[in-house]
């Protein structure tokens, strides 16, 4: 499977956004989030997220044919995240969405949540959060 870049990812989502008729709402987690958080550079397989992206399927198409890329979008089936993640949820403001937020978790969130999977990828992920966030033990 493609691997896409934070770069790309970013330009699939603003091509989403230009595709949307109406405000929606995007909660990345996983690699996606380590990337447009925290400049996690290595590349993911796809947008997880952990709320319904059923009002962006339109958008989301559309997107695909614009940009060529073919990333999968979806609500993860299956993932652990701490109590109340929700409530510290931060905005990705590095595009200038019209109709789209994107949130993404915190840093602590984030890292809690990767630690659970616990892949070669998910400690790098987290080793690249808690060097540019300075997180301390």
């Amino acid at each position: 499977m493609k691997r896409y870049t934070p770069d790309e990812i970013k330009e699939f989502l603003i091509a989403i956004d230009r595709n949307l008729s109406t405000k929606a709402k995007l909660v990345v987690i996983g690699g996606t989030a380590a990337a447009l958080g925290y400049q996690f550079s290595n590349a993911t397989q796809d947008i997880d997220t952990a709320n319904s992206v059923k009002d962006l399927e339109a958008a989301i198409k559309k997107a695909k044919l614009e940009t060529g890329y073919e990333i999968p979008v979806g609500t993860a089936g299956v993932y652990d995240a701490p109590h109340d993640f929700e409530d510290r949820l931060l905005s990705y403001e590095a595009a200038s969405f019209v109709r789209l937020e994107v949130l993404y978790p915190e840093a602590i969130d984030l890292i809690l949540m990767k630690a659970m999977r616990c892949e070669e990828h998910d400690l790098q992920a987290i080793e690249q959060i808690v060097k540019s966030q300075g997180v301390d033990a």
